[in-house]
């Protein structure tokens, strides 16, 4: 192997652990995040058990729990994506076949679209979390503002009751 393909594949290797690096601290960000959706999810059907309200708010977090499940699915195959195009670039500097180079190439780039597809799902998930409050605070916004009770005046007395 000459100077120029050994540091071509040194750069490669150095990429994807780099990009295995970020993978990892997403996918565990993401895990977190789906985590505490899921034990909020529980908390509200418990609750609904009990009152029999807020079907509106588990709707949304159900939906919130399927896209951040999907995204933590998603990084899986990223991770999984990532190790074995480090493997074959490994293979590569054992073996020496030149045809490990290109198939390292696409399972990289086949997780950086991953990780790409995961941060849009965990992006969509966390829209879903702000909307419900976005349509409140506009439902709270359009209603009249609300006037003080005027109060209430007496009749004023009447001759006879002045007299008595």
């Amino acid at each position: 192997m000459s100077v120029d393909q050994t540091s071509q594949l040194i750069q490669l290797i150095l990429n994807t652990c780099l990009l295995l690096a970020i993978a990892v601290a997403w996918w565990a960000m993401a895990w977190i995040r789906h985590g505490a959706i899921a034990r909020r999810l529980s908390h509200i059907q418990r609750q609904e058990l009990r009152h029999q309200a807020g079907r509106v708010s588990r709707r949304s977090l159900q939906r919130q729990y399927r896209l951040g499940r999907s995204s933590v699915g998603v990084m899986h195959y990223v991770l999984l994506g990532l190790a074995a195009s480090l493997l074959a670039l490994s293979l590569r500097t054992l073996l020496g076949a030149n045809w490990l180079i290109p198939l390292a190439l696409v399972l990289f780039m086949l997780a950086v679209g991953g990780l790409t597809l995961s941060v849009g799902l965990t992006l969509m998930e966390f829209y879903q979390g702000v909307q419900p409050r976005s349509r409140r605070i506009r439902r709270l916004r359009s209603l009249p503002a609300r006037q003080p009770p005027s109060p209430k005046l007496l009749p004023s007395p009447t001759a006879d009751q002045v007299v008595s």
